[in-house]
């Protein structure tokens, strides 16, 4: 079966083969890539590898860690066919608002671009962000558009994790005659608010930051 990262990196990887032996991160046999070439020696996520102290990556892992925009871009992976699609914001958003992932497709988004490796993560049937990997339901599309219409009636993302509505939010929505959507919208936000942090509210602030535009 072919992994997240197989399937991006067959479709971008331009890494030259130097050596053999097992791969350092998922421990196929296939490793030919330096480890050093690809990741300083401050990294930190070896952790998580197989044999952290292999010294040679496989051409998918190596392709991970090293190309480009592997650390910016959001991208929904399929399975069967193999296929990969990079996404707009606004794409992610009609992706993720129209329902649940699919246990055959997987997709990464960076919270803060620039800043993680998400795609050595990434897992069939789940979102891979800067807080790990998580499942997306049906339910969960739902609050997602729930947060966008409260964020477009003004609700600051701060303030997501409080367990009531702020004040001035709900007097605008008496005064607009939607008050019953909006307090529904925010109820329905409750599962999302367990814990200090929330990796679905972080996602959500990152896929509706811009919906005045969407």
């Amino acid at each position: 079966m072919l992994g997240v990262v197989n399937i991006v990196a067959g479709a971008d990887s331009q890494l030259d083969d130097a050596g053999e032996g097992p791969c350092a991160r998922c421990g196929a046999p296939h490793g030919r890539v330096p480890v050093a070439g690809v990741v300083s020696r401050v990294f930190t996520g070896t952790d998580s590898w197989t044999q952290p102290a292999g010294h040679l990556l496989c051409r998918a892992c190596a392709w991970a860690y090293s190309a480009p925009r592997a650390r910016e871009a959001i991208r929904h992976v399929f399975r069967a066919p193999a296929a990969v699609r990079e996404l707009t914001i606004a794409q992610a958003y009609g992706e993720l608002s129209r329902g649940g992932l699919e246990a055959s497709a997987s997709m990464v988004v960076p919270i803060r671009p620039g800043r993680r490796h998400l795609l050595p993560h990434a897992q069939w049937g789940r979102i891979a962000t800067d807080h790990g990997c998580f499942a997306w339901s049906d339910a969960d599309a739902d609050r997602l558009q729930a947060v966008q219409r409260l964020r477009d009636a003004g609700v600051r993302m701060a303030a997501f994790t409080d367990a009531v509505a702020p004040w001035t939010v709900i007097v605008g929505a008496r005064a607009r005659g939607d008050l019953t959507q909006v307090l529904g919208d925010w109820e329905s936000l409750r599962p999302w608010r367990a814990g200090a942090m929330s990796p679905w509210l972080e996602l959500a602030q990152r896929l509706t930051c811009g919906g005045a535009q969407r």
